[in-house]
Order: structure tokens, then sequence, then C-alpha cells
């Protein structure tokens, strides 16, 4: 599925060319996210392996090693998912899907790399059906991270009733920060931590998540806490937000931005709290209620307007 674009940004496309050869899949792109089916947990290792040429297109193959302990009965175990492949074209990430039914073999947008305020674009649909997903893009703009100047997409993602509660941030290489990688629909499950970035390095760059666990951890993973009957009120909001959370919860509350730097760092002593954060420019957060220990023990995702 092609994007959408509501305002063509020409100054954009002329910066965008001498970006191009870092957007994605440079030599040694390998990626690592966590995940936690509530059966099973432990880690999937992606790695670019190389080109090859499909339907017309120089395209990238992506294998995917999973490393998983399931709980009924007690196992490890380590194998590969079938690998996949994509091809980036004017700033517009595409994976090639298969599908059923009535859609033959075809190039499925996944992530609109050059995007700009305004635009949308449908997310990937899955072999065997047919699925809501739309990015609305919010914000863009440039971020320095280990010496390289990545552009970030920031986005929401209304269902199709309308609502939000998933605001997915996008960076070149990297993919997404915080939710899944190159899955059907693009939705994390938020309360499972279903497959969340741990790690991303290639041959000259490096990220790490802030507060995740080891790259190839399999057990204790613990990457996204349980939600612990915490509210967090207006959301989205503009000056700030109130928090709600059980006595005795957590003692430091953490706010950091799409690319992971800690922006606000707070005491939280009782069950309410005002967070201010007008100093803050607009987009997506996340928040992190830690203990004593500086063991995370509740997080979620804060929208400043």
């Amino acid at each position: 599925m092609r994007p959408y674009r509501i305002l063509l940004a020409i100054t954009l496309f002329a910066h965008w060319t001498g970006l191009s050869a870092q957007t994605w899949c440079p030599p040694g792109a390998t990626w690592w996210f966590g995940f936690n089916y509530g059966q099973s947990y432990g880690y999937k290792m992606y790695t670019y392996t190389g080109d090859s040429l499909l339907d017309g297109y120089t395209a990238q193959k992506i294998t995917a090693e999973v490393h998983a302990h399931y709980l009924n009965p007690p196992q490890d175990v380590v194998y590969m998912e079938d690998p996949f492949l994509t091809r980036v074209e004017d700033g517009v990430l595409y994976r090639w899907q298969t599908l059923f039914m009535q859609t033959p073999n075809e190039w499925d947008t996944l992530i609109w790399f050059s995007a700009s305020p305004g635009d949308h674009w449908d997310g990937l649909q899955p072999d065997d059906f047919e699925c809501y997903s739309r990015y609305q893009v919010t914000d863009t703009g440039h971020v320095a991270i280990n010496g390289l100047n990545l552009r970030y997409v920031r986005t929401y993602y209304p269902d199709e009733y309308g609502d939000t509660w998933y605001y997915p941030v996008f960076i070149e290489r990297i993919g997404c920060v915080y939710g899944t990688f190159l899955d059907a629909c693009g939705l994390p499950v938020a309360d499972l931590a279903d497959t969340t970035l741990r790690c991303y390095q290639d041959a000259d760059f490096a990220y790490s998540v802030p507060n995740a666990p080891p790259c190839d951890l399999v057990t204790g993973i613990g990457m996204e806490p349980q939600p612990a009957a915490v509210a967090v009120f207006p959301n989205p909001g503009t000056s700030g937000f109130t928090m709600d959370a059980p006595a005795g919860l957590g003692d430091w509350l953490e706010l950091t931005n799409a690319t992971g730097r800690v922006v606000l760092a707070t005491r939280f002593t009782g069950t309410r709290k005002l967070i201010p954060a007008a100093h803050l420019a607009a987009g997506t957060y996340v928040w992190t209620l830690r203990n004593g220990h500086n063991a995370p023990v509740s997080r979620g995702r804060w929208m400043k307007e």
C-alpha cells in the first residue's frame, strides 16, 4: 500500500537525499527485540544478511533467530523464523508480502521515513486477514545518536473506532523505538511487552534502549512491568499530567523522550502527584515508576500536545 501525502515538502526531499545511504540496513545491521507472550519469553535477533533481486527491486534479506524459554513444560529452544525481504524507495520502507486469498504478492508500506507532519500511511497488512492500521504523522525532525544525525517520524495510531492509545516513533536505521519489528498491523501488545526493542547495532553504530535487559538475555526479561493500577491524566496533555498510583508502589518517576534520554526525574511519594511538563517539546514520552532499588514497577506513555 502506498503512503498518502497531504503536503509535499520539496526541501525535505532535497535534505533526504543526503541521508538515504544510512536509512535502512547498512552492513552488519542487527536488532534484538525482547518478547513475553505469557507462556514463553526471550528475545528475537533480526539480522540483515545481504541483498537479492525481487520484482525488479534490490531487496534486503533479514533473518530472525528466536531464543525462547517455555514455561509448560519448562524448556529452552532456539529456532529460525521465515526470513523476509524489505526495500527502500524515496524514503519509504516496504516489506514483501505473500498475501493469500484474492491478493497477489506485493510490496506493502512499513515505515514512511521521509513523511511530513499531516501525512499518513496504512500499515503492514498480515498474510491472512485485513486489519485497520493507519499511522498519522504529527512531528518529524533529526536526533543525534552516537555521532549520527538520524531522522525521526513521530506518529499516532488511531484504532478503527477513532481512539488513540499507541504513539509509535520511528528512527532511521533503528526502526520503531517502542513497538514491534516489521510485524503485521504494527500493533504491540502493550500490557505483555509483545516485542520490544532492546538493542540495535551495525558496522559503525550502536544503540541500546535505556533500562532494557541485555541484548541477548533470555531469563528474567522483566522488560515492560505490568501496569499496577497507575493512572496518568490528562493524556494527551499540554502543561503536564497528574499521576495516581497505589501507596508505596514507587519512589521515583522518570520521563524519557523518543530517543530514550531522561528529560525529567522526580521523587514520587504518596498516591498522587502533579508532574509539570510545560518546558518539554510536543511529542510522546515514556514514564517509568521505580522502587527504592531503582527497579521499574510500572511503565506507560504520555503525549505532550
